[in-house]
């Protein structure tokens, strides 16, 4: 039986900056530096699943504690390149649209994201007991980067087009709409990739 809340949790959290933009004149920049920086959040719970997983190899053997570190710096890593590397590009858009990336008024959008992804891990991954189903080192591995990657090529083809045009707001609400659409999506497929007992 699916649990509704990580769901609604999501719709509503993504849904927050189309008010900000509306009501609250928020900048585009910031918005799209803080969807940035939510890869560490989702880097954040990618380690708690590298832990605490029933994770199996090719050999359908429980992987070790050290095998689990070495795959949670590993994954890490390349997070840690994505917010870098994105945070880089947002910043240099920014100059590029003369428009200043001062973002601190916007922050409690951030702590909004992590209710939200505690949700999700709360009610899958634990009341769900999903850490008890035999998941393959591979996917799970693999799980943030496929979400990582769709939400960073959002971002990237929606600031190039949004800072060619004179007037954003037209654009940046679709924006926001296809991230949570997308983030939807995958947040279904991560969690229906687990064969329950």
């Amino acid at each position: 039986m699916r649990n509704y809340y990580p769901i609604i949790s999501l719709i509503f959290t993504n849904l927050i900056p189309i008010f900000g933009i509306l009501f609250l004149q928020w900048n585009l920049f910031q918005l799209l530096f803080v969807y940035s920086l939510e890869t560490a959040i989702i880097g954040l719970f990618f380690n708690l699943r590298m832990i605490f997983s029933k994770i199996i190899t090719n050999q359908n053997q429980v992987l070790s504690l050290y095998k689990r570190i070495e795959g949670t710096i590993f994954g890490d890593f390349g997070l840690v390149v994505f917010i870098v590397g994105h945070a880089t590009f947002i910043y240099i858009l920014s100059i590029t649209a003369e428009q200043r990336l001062n973002f601190s008024d916007y922050l409690f959008f951030l702590p909004l994201l992590f209710i939200s992804h505690s949700i999700s891990f709360f009610f899958n991954f634990i009341r769900r007991r999903e850490y008890k189903i035999p998941v393959s080192v591979g996917l799970l591995l693999l799980q943030p980067y496929k979400r990582v990657l769709i939400m960073h090529l959002t971002i990237v083809i929606g600031g190039i087009i949004t800072v060619s045009l004179s007037s954003y707001l037209g654009l940046v609400i679709p924006l926001i709409i296809l991230k949570t659409l997308l983030d939807l999506i995958f947040h279904l497929k991560e969690h229906n990739s687990y064969k329950t007992n």
